[in-house]
């Protein structure tokens, strides 16, 4: 078990995760090892991200949605209050599995099951179902990203040099524009949708 004085390294990866959550002018460098204090502070500061992002982009029955507030509430005191890296890890590992079951619909209760396995046991969907929908503007602002951003899908375009040109050819209207893809690049769309 870790004391309070243990260090703990954090990979690069995680550098470029708290980067792109909190800005490459506070995290570059950021890999190697920190002390207990400063990686509850990043953990509290995770945590009330996690909160924001729940507050904001959440649409749910306010009793789905208070619960994942409180799992936040509860992480942040929580971590305030635990004196070793191991019990802040624990805490927030524990916290996220929550999380993350209870986006999903509910936290199952196997309590009493001796194995749990069947897929019957995991559908979390008895409260709620997680379902995702797109708006032209999200279906647009995907493809740029796709395609321009991150390169992931290729399109041979022929009358614009990107996708943020073509897009701006139909006046940035994102329902002409997922129509010119669908006219234009049937297959991207597939692939993309």
């Amino acid at each position: 078990m870790n004391n309070q004085k243990d260090p703990i390294y954090a990979p690069l990866s995680y550098e470029y995760m708290m980067s792109m959550l909190f800005g490459i002018a506070r995290y570059h460098g950021y890999a190697g090892t920190h002390t207990p204090a400063d990686w509850k502070r990043d953990l509290r500061k995770l945590c009330k991200a996690l909160r924001k992002a729940i507050r904001i982009n959440i649409e749910s029955d306010a009793n789905h949605k208070n619960r994942l507030l409180s799992l936040c509430d509860r992480l942040d005191d929580d971590l305030a209050k635990a004196k070793t890296i191991d019990l802040m890890n624990v805490s927030y590992i524990e916290t996220l599995t929550r999380v993350a079951f209870t986006l999903m619909g509910t936290f199952p209760n196997h309590w009493n099951r001796k194995a749990p396995h069947a897929d019957r046991f995991w559908n979390l969907g008895g409260h709620r179902k997680l379902s995702y929908s797109q708006t032209d503007v999200q279906k647009a602002h995907l493809v740029v990203s796709l395609v321009d951003v991150q390169k992931l899908v290729h399109v041979e375009l022929r009358e614009h040099k990107d996708m943020d040109e073509a897009f701006r050819s139909v006046n940035y209207d994102p329902s002409r524009f997922i129509a010119w893809l669908k006219k234009e690049h049937p297959e991207t769309y597939c692939e993309i949708f």
